[in-house]
C-alpha cells in the first residue's frame, strides 16, 4: 500500500510523469523522481507550479489524490480519481445530501 505524501512547497517546479515515476523538474532539469506506486497523495503549495496532463491521468489511474493549496497554504482544490474507492463516493453522497450545515 502506498503511504508517501509528496509535498511540493517550492516555486517554479514542473510536475510530469516518466516511466511510472513522478518527475519534478526546475528550469528544464530533473531535480527528483518518485515511483507512482509509492505515492498516496501529492500536495502542491508552491507558486508557478505546472503539470502535464499525462501526469494528472496517471495519478488518477494510480488512485493518487492531488491537493492544490492557495496562498495561505490551505487546500483550495483537490483532484481525486473518478473511479475511486466506493467508500469515498458514499461519504461524498452522504455529505452532499445533508439538509443543513453541520
Amino acid at each position: 500500500m502506498s503511504t508517501r505524501i509528496i509535498e511540493i512547497g517550492s516555486n517554479g517546479k514542473h510536475l510530469s510523469v516518466y516511466r511510472g515515476f513522478l518527475k519534478i523538474s526546475e528550469d528544464g532539469r530533473e531535480v527528483a523522481r518518485v515511483p507512482l506506486d509509492d505515492i498516496c497523495s501529492v500536495v502542491v503549495a508552491g507558486f508557478g507550479i505546472t503539470y502535464s496532463n499525462d501526469l494528472i491521468v496517471r495519478l488518477a489511474a494510480h488512485n493518487i489524490w492531488l491537493v492544490a493549496c492557495g496562498t495561505n497554504y490551505q487546500p483550495a482544490a483537490w483532484l481525486w480519481p473518478a473511479d475511486s474507492h466506493s467508500v469515498e463516493a458514499q461519504r461524498i453522497d452522504l455529505q452532499t445530501g445533508l439538509s443543513k450545515p453541520r
